[in-house]
């Protein structure tokens, strides 16, 4: 069972990815620019029928999600979270799985998916190490977490 090294917590209950935390890494570097990595993310939003897309740079520690105030210092903008949101048709838990893992796929709103799911995942590991994904599928609610340092974490 996985297990969390460094606090003892067990995450049975937890539906895992079987990439490892390196390969990540590695594929995130295809992505030679940022900007490429967003467009990515933009480019999966309209690809599946979302026809809004707000995108928010959010300072840590800030419990509002917005566009970022003026006043913050330079510390305060460390490890900024970037935050986007769109009106998309959302995804079921077996779709956001297929979404965070590798190799897998399939349709999304009756078209076939163009990359497999490595857009995503490869886009959101270049802007970052963390990646939490909330969705909506009809009235079910879904949460996906992509992490380089939980996996490295767990071993």
């Amino acid at each position: 069972p996985m297990q969390a090294a460094s606090s003892g917590l067990s995450f049975e209950h937890l539906r895992p990815s079987s990439v490892s935390p390196t390969f990540l890494h590695t594929n995130a570097l295809g992505h030679t620019w940022a900007f490429g990595a967003l467009a990515e993310l933009i480019d999966n939003a309209t690809y599946v029928g979302a026809t809004q897309l707000s995108i928010d740079v959010v300072p840590k520690n800030d419990d509002k999600i917005g566009s970022v105030p003026s006043g913050y210092t330079v510390t305060e903008m460390q490890n900024p979270s970037l935050v986007l949101l769109d009106n998309g048709p959302g995804l079921s838990r077996d779709g956001l799985h297929r979404m965070l893992s590798f190799g897998s796929c399939g349709t999304t709103s009756g078209r076939s998916t163009r990359t497999c799911g490595s857009g995503f995942t490869s886009g959101a590991m270049r802007l970052g190490k963390d990646c939490l994904v909330f969705t909506k599928d009809g009235q079910t609610k879904n949460i996906g977490f992509l992490s380089q340092t939980f996996l490295f974490d767990i071993g």
